[in-house]
């Protein structure tokens, strides 16, 4: 059973590993697609994602970085929030024993509608199932830029359905 684990999660790995690649290849020059599947994103949905203002900001004392971005899908607008860890390479972000989050471990996308008073859907990191698979490829603060892809789904255990599965390469300006 532990190597048919084993296996699997090589295949996921590898499987992420080439589309970020091949994503990667898509989104020169800083621009950012988020790609999203799920219960209300049947047929899936890319969105070009907007890094405006101080969108990206490196602690360094504290040894994190935070980015926010945006963009609309149709009529529906979105908003994605990191908060990572600066750990160059793979970094999981998952629920512990305990059910909390790490330091600085933060990965949401909010989906806004015409009336986002009642027309709001939030995914974050909740179940226990949930993760987030980053990979922080590059600091660059000489051409101040923040390149790396992360990978997420989140579910609900109750029903054993995925509500959402994204992937997202970014490359954004450091401010």
């Amino acid at each position: 059973k532990t190597m048919t684990m084993k296996k699997t999660l090589a295949i996921i790995v590898t499987s992420f590993f080439i589309f970020a690649f091949a994503n990667g290849q898509n989104t020169k020059g800083g621009s950012n697609l988020l790609m999203m599947k799920g219960e209300r994103f049947k047929d899936g949905a890319s969105i070009q994602l907007n890094c405006e203002g101080r969108c990206c900001v490196v602690y360094k004392d504290e040894q994190y970085i935070t980015f926010t971005m945006d963009g609309k899908v149709g009529d529906r607008s979105v908003n994605v929030i990191a908060e990572i860890p600066i750990l160059e390479g793979i970094k999981k972000i998952k629920l512990d024993k305990d059910g909390d989050l790490g330091n600085h471990q933060k990965f949401t996308i909010e989906v806004f509608g015409k009336n986002p008073a009642v027309d709001k859907e939030t995914y974050e990191i909740q179940d226990e199932a949930d993760e987030a698979i980053f990979n922080l490829m590059h600091i660059d603060e000489n051409r101040n830029i923040v390149d790396g892809t992360v990978s997420v789904k989140y579910f609900d255990s109750a029903t054993d359905i995925r509500k959402l599965s994204a992937t997202l390469h970014f490359f954004i300006p450091l401010n």
